[in-house]
């Protein structure tokens, strides 16, 4: 996760023209993910299956579906934005918060590994929690817990 002072956050970001126009007609949802993966925490998105070694700044999706979380105002009732999360996973701890490339401004203060247990405890945006559960419940489908022996 990303932290902002004491609240936490996702990289997540904008569709862009630039995402429709992509000549390996993939997902504009995906390649945005991608790029803002890339330009939040200088991780590379691979497709799933990919090799991938600890000291590689890559994640490699877990899933080729998407969650999507709805941000709505609590006044009008109108939705604020829609975030699609994916799950991936990666063996190198080694993320960088970088500066936005249009502003030159860090939006995030630094990246957060944050424990399973713990993520229902952090000051995550409430709208995108559900997500986060699910993206935690894909993981356990592809990394389910040992069996404990008796």
């Amino acid at each position: 996760m990303l932290r902002i002072g004491k609240k936490f956050d996702l990289p997540k970001g904008h569709i862009e023209p630039i995402h429709f126009n992509s000549a390996e007609k993939v997902d504009p949802i995906l390649l945005c993910a991608a790029d803002e993966l890339f330009q939040e925490a200088d991780y590379t998105l691979l497709p799933m299956g990919s090799e991938m070694l600890a000291s590689e700044t890559v994640a490699v999706m877990l899933a080729p579906d998407r969650y999507m979380c709805r941000s709505i105002d609590r006044s009008s009732g109108r939705v604020r934005k829609n975030v699609h999360l994916y799950v991936a996973e990666t063996l190198c701890p080694d993320a960088k918060i970088k500066p936005n490339p249009e502003n030159g401004i860090k939006e995030h203060d630094e990246v957060v590994w944050v424990p399973f247990g713990k993520v229902p405890e952090c000051q995550l945006h409430r709208y995108l929690m559900p997500g986060v559960m699910w993206a935690m419940e894909k993981y356990r489908g592809v990394h389910p817990k040992p069996a404990v022996k008796k």
